[in-house]
């Protein structure tokens, strides 16, 4: 018998299933029933996106940040969740995911080609300052790596955040659970509430 006549709840499970299998995160994104669920299932959804950007280096490492941030954008949002470029949060930010049926739940993230710690605590400080509310769990901070190095980089990102512990940082970073080289900062927010930082890196160095 085919599983097309099965009862309509078999059918859903096994769209869930397939969901899952071709396009990781999608599911557990629309599924997510509070921010810290959502904000999980978004970064795997992002983690596959930088990972099919890295793969792709060679033809697109000359881009510019528009051009980059735009394409990752198309690469979350053809995983069927809702996500937008350049929309406005008191300036434009590059990159804000949307729950599909939570609508306060968002997920804001700026893009960077990377040039420094400097430039990364600017990025930072648009993110905290300018676009996030307050409200927000978190946000994301990419880097677009076209040197060598990124862990290597990226560590001495983390490094160098612990001892300075810039915009209003409290305690230490901490390595994320799941993206490598990744990390999570907490900061206290102007408006006093705490808010953390995701910071993460694409590999788009083609010796």
């Amino acid at each position: 018998m085919s599983k097309w006549t099965d009862k309509p709840e078999n059918k859903l499970l096994e769209f869930v299933q397939y969901l899952d299998v071709h396009l990781p995160g999608t599911a557990r994104v629309y599924f997510s029933i509070n921010e810290k669920q959502f904000v999980e299932s978004v970064e795997v959804i992002l983690d596959l996106a930088i990972r099919t950007l890295e793969q792709n280096a060679a033809s697109h490492n000359d881009l510019g940040e528009l051009a980059l941030s735009t394409m990752l954008t198309d690469l979350i949002r053809h995983s069927g969740i809702p996500c937008e470029k350049e929309s406005y949060r008191n300036g434009h930010v590059d990159i804000t995911v949307n729950h599909p049926r939570v609508r306060q739940y968002q997920y804001l993230g700026e893009c960077k080609i990377y040039n420094g710690f400097n430039r990364h605590c600017g990025g930072c400080n648009q993110l905290l300052k300018r676009y996030m509310s307050g409200r927000d769990m978190r946000g994301f901070l990419l880097e677009f790596f076209k040197r060598p190095g990124m862990y290597k980089l990226l560590q001495e990102l983390k490094n160098k955040f612990d001892s300075t512990s810039p915009l209003s940082m409290k305690g230490k970073t901490q390595e994320h659970k799941q993206i490598k080289g990744a990390f999570v900062s907490l900061h206290t927010h102007f408006t006093a509430s705490k808010v953390e930082v995701l910071h993460l890196g694409c590999n788009l160095y083609f010796p």
